[in-house]
């Protein structure tokens, strides 16, 4: 718990690293969860819509990053994987490959990564892949930020709404999966 207290006290202190860890480490299979957990400290004394923007930029360049990383060099090497077996990787039709892109992102428990990765794999279009991720990541990470900085800070209001946009989220991804 001390470990997580320093390492919670770097970030909020250091936003660079804040803002870049939740840019980066994501792609290494690190949590983004603890990550938004420190925006949202962070948002508690610098600006709780602030923590929001940074926190959703931070979130698209890893959007960005990890799709040319697994739709470049991570689909050699899965094909590669594959070739030795008597698996391909799906290449899905325009309307399948949307609606596992919104299940995908509005399931609860799928890790956003683990997505990005998948998606980048079966090469979606770039631009339809951040149509349907980017606008689901924002609000996401909204929520996340408003609730933790809303209740830290105690601006009930903030904390409603990101209690209320991650209730929507569970719900609509319930309703989808």
């Amino acid at each position: 718990l001390a470990h997580w207290e320093r390492f919670v006290q770097f970030l909020t202190e250091h936003s660079i690293w804040l803002f870049a860890s939740i840019a980066i480490l994501p792609a290494f299979i690190v949590p983004v969860a603890p990550l938004l957990t420190c925006a949202g400290i962070w948002g508690a004394e610098n600006g709780i819509v602030w923590a929001w923007v940074w926190a959703s930029l931070s979130v698209l360049f890893n959007l960005i990053f990890t799709y040319w990383l697994a739709a470049g060099p991570g689909h050699k090497i899965i094909e590669s994987i594959l070739r030795r077996t008597k698996y391909d990787i799906p290449k899905p039709d325009r309307k399948s490959e949307l609606g596992w892109a919104l299940i995908l992102r509005l399931v609860p428990g799928v890790p956003f990564i683990f997505t990005n990765y998948a998606l980048g794999v079966i090469r979606m279009p770039f631009r339809r892949y951040m149509i349907v991720s980017a606008p689901i990541l924002i609000v996401t990470v909204g929520g996340y930020v408003l609730a933790v900085g809303g209740g830290l800070g105690q601006q009930w209001a903030y904390f409603s709404a990101g209690l209320a946009i991650i209730v929507v989220m569970i719900l609509v991804g319930r309703m989808v999966s």
